[in-house]
């Protein structure tokens, strides 16, 4: 075995190493986004829970499901949003972005909707592309769900709706800041 045979078989391992590499990430993408979808149940869940005798949604829903969320979906002392303390709680994806529930027919990037008697959302923020693409077909369709708007861009939030996957995956575009906003029925 001469020298090329051992370049060829280092080039072969990496190659190798590459794809398992390729391969696990993929896996932990799809693993973390199932988590993000079942939080998203739970939330979705508590929301109609709380408000199925009273008369409306209120504007921000965020604060009264901390409580109900799994101990990996809650971060602590989060303070570099604007006037936020240093005892601030969020409800986070496994890649540190921040969720927000509120009423109203528009989602929004921080939560902050508006009282309404038929509608609230829910707002998954910065996502990686195949995340946001799982979480939002997931919606898609769905009976309870009035609108599913995916956004690739940082500073606009996500609420433009998509009806199909094809465009949902041209909105999400990959740059890790990617959003998903979905409205429910009441």
């Amino acid at each position: 075995m001469g020298i090329i045979g051992v370049v060829l078989g280092l080039a072969l391992g990496a190659f190798a190493l590459l794809g398992l590499v390729a391969a696990f990430d993929g896996a932990m993408t799809s693993q973390r986004s199932q988590t993000v979808l079942s939080t998203l149940v739970t939330m979705e869940t508590s929301i109609r829970r709380a408000h199925a005798n009273l008369p409306e949604y209120e504007a921000e829903l965020t604060a009264g499901l901390l409580s109900q969320m799994p101990a990996n979906a809650v971060q602590d002392g989060y303070a570099a949003m604007p006037g936020a303390s240093a005892d601030t709680r969020r409800i986070v994806t496994p890649w540190g972005g921040f969720i927000y529930a509120g009423g109203g027919d528009t989602a929004d990037n921080q939560g902050l909707g508006a009282d309404s008697g038929n509608r609230f959302y829910i707002t998954v923020l910065d996502l990686p592309e195949a995340a946001c693409e799982i979480i939002a077909k997931a919606y898609l369709n769905s009976s309870s769900v009035v609108q599913v708007a995916a956004e690739g861009t940082a500073a606009t939030a996500a609420t433009a709706e998509q009806t199909t996957g094809a465009a949902i995956d041209a909105e999400c575009d990959g740059d890790d800041d990617d959003k998903v906003g979905i409205v429910f029925r009441g």
